[in-house]
């Protein structure tokens, strides 16, 4: 079930998706795949506009492009660089704009933000310089440290 604040927040400005909920789109094998489409396809059915920041497509063309074996998706270049075109093509895209740096500086520092979760950041970000505070997400553990956006798992989308 969504929550009531966040489900007025989809309408009012949309959502952003987060790598994970991509990768796991893309693993039919993956115990997350249904869910991942699911929400997806919900979230689409319900008008909500699904955008994805530049920092996730990054991650995601890491992630398909990195050995099955090292948790990557094992696809060469040209496989990767096809279904960039189709991500850019199916969601808008969040910009990082001239204040995403200085935001993202402030995310970190303030949060106190150590290793890959700087990533995460910049997500939070690019997220706040678009006015985006919904983010659909696996990994919600790992966004809770800032509250300037709410969470919203793909589980959760009924």
């Amino acid at each position: 079930m969504i929550d009531l604040a966040i489900e007025r927040s989809l309408r009012e400005n949309g959502c952003a998706i987060d790598t994970c909920v991509l990768v796991r789109r893309m693993q039919p094998s993956s115990p997350l795949n249904a869910a991942a489409r699911r929400a997806i396809h919900d979230l689409r059915d319900r008008q909500y506009v699904l955008y994805l920041a530049s920092q996730c497509l990054r991650e995601y063309w890491a992630t398909a492009t990195r050995p099955f074996g090292e948790n990557g998706l094992g696809w060469d270049p040209l496989r990767a660089e096809r279904w960039l075109g189709i991500l850019e093509r199916a969601f808008h895209r969040i910009e990082e704009h001239p204040a995403c740096y200085p935001e993202w500086r402030r995310l970190v520092t303030g949060h106190a933000t150590r290793g890959r979760a700087a990533h995460d950041a910049n997500i939070v970000a690019a997220m706040i310089g678009a006015g985006i505070n919904v983010l659909l997400t696996f990994n919600g553990t790992d966004f809770a440290r800032y509250p300037e956006i709410a969470i919203l798992d793909p589980r959760d989308v009924p």
